[in-house]
């Protein structure tokens, strides 16, 4: 059963430093501000790559490219977790919960009663989190991980193809059309409701 949880409900019950027997799954974070093509794209090249199922962990931040509420995201969050066979689950972490993220992920999903096997990510967090997955994997990490454990660069961009920035413009503009270009066919109805926040 798919399920849509707010990270903070969980997260000071997380003890689970050790590897569980738990569904193996692939995580990969983004803000998804809104879901598009793109990040659909990418959600199943990891799902193909890692050869599991991938769950979609929403970042929610302040930033200006940022401005849909929580509970809008949960909504859309569901849909796509509903429609996409290779996606498993979806959840919302909180920024405020800070930097260092891998860790947090693996031991929240284990409460979930799934063991991640690694990381998906765009070529915009490689960077960022190339010292987490050193960290994780290390001796002296706190967070005891899959022996496989391992981050892949998942991007589907294409050139002229969907993009956040884009997406919210067409939203922005009213361009109803635009944004039916940029989004799968389940996500239309949410074009009224996306409107009222840019």
């Amino acid at each position: 059963m798919k399920h849509i949880k707010l990270f903070e409900q969980f997260i000071n019950e997380a003890d689970a430093t050790q590897p569980i027997e738990g569904t193996e799954v692939v995580v990969m974070p983004g803000r998804f501000q809104p879901f598009h093509n793109g990040h659909i794209a990418a959600l199943k090249n990891a799902a193909k790559m890692f050869g599991k199922p991938v769950i979609a962990m929403q970042i929610v931040s302040k930033r200006e490219e940022s401005p849909f509420p929580e509970s809008l995201i949960l909504q859309i969050g569901q849909e796509v977790a509903k429609n996409e066979p290779e996606i498993a689950d979806f959840f919302i972490y909180p920024n405020s919960y800070g930097k260092t993220v891998i860790p947090w992920f693996v031991r929240f999903l284990r409460e979930q009663g799934y063991e991640t096997v690694g990381v998906g990510a765009g070529s915009d967090r490689i960077k960022a989190y190339t010292p987490q997955i050193k960290y994780v994997t290390s001796d002296k990490t706190d967070t005891v991980v899959h022996p496989d454990f391992e981050m892949k660069m998942v991007d589907a961009r294409v050139e002229g193809g969907p993009s956040g920035t884009k997406t919210r413009e067409a939203l922005a503009n009213d361009d109803r059309e635009a944004f039916e270009n940029m989004v799968p066919k389940y996500l239309y109805k949410y074009y009224d409701k996306l409107r009222k926040y840019v």
